[in-house]
Formats: C-alpha cells, structure tokens, sequence
C-alpha cells in the first residue's frame, strides 16, 4: 500500500493550478485598484477554466458551455464576478 500519490501530471495538474488561482487570492489586497474591480479580476480566472475546460472536456456542454442555454457564458460571468467581489470585500474586511 503506497502512502503518497504518484507525482504524475494528471494528479498534479488541477492541485497547481487551483492551489495557484486559491494562491492569487492571497494578493489580491496588494493590488491599488477599486475592491470590486479587484474581485471581478480575480473571478476571470475560474471562469476561464469553467468556459474553455470544464464545459468542453468534461461535460458534454460544448465550447462555452452553449450546449445548456445561449446566456450560459454570461451567467457564469456574472456569478463569478459576484463570488469575485465577495471575496475581495471579505479579504478587506479582515
């Protein structure tokens, strides 16, 4: 029985880049820019993967996800941003 994973690139791949984006969070206060626009900025990142990996590869949604409804782009934009700005006010707050 192996105690540790191996290190190869399928488990090591989402685990840098989540921990990565998770990472960029920590950031986000040093950046001299509006709060809001600090939480938009740090939403475009799990959007972009939703959009272009999640929904092509491992959904049957199709590029953008267009294969649930023609809005879903822009819903997933729009609660991103709002999760974004969430964030950003709670990293401010404390």
């Amino acid at each position: 029985m192996d105690l540790a994973p191996a290190l190869t690139p399928p488990w090591l791949y989402p685990r840098i880049v989540w921990g990565g984006m998770w990472g960029f969070l920590l950031v986000l206060p040093l950046f001299p820019v509006k709060l809001i626009l600090r939480g938009i900025t740090a939403s475009l990142g799990p959007t972009i993967v939703q959009l272009f990996v999640v929904f092509p590869l491992k959904t049957s949604a199709g590029l953008l996800g267009f294969g649930l409804r023609t809005l879903t782009p822009l819903l997933v934009l729009l609660f991103n941003a709002v999760w974004g700005s969430t964030v950003a006010l709670w990293l401010h707050m404390i």
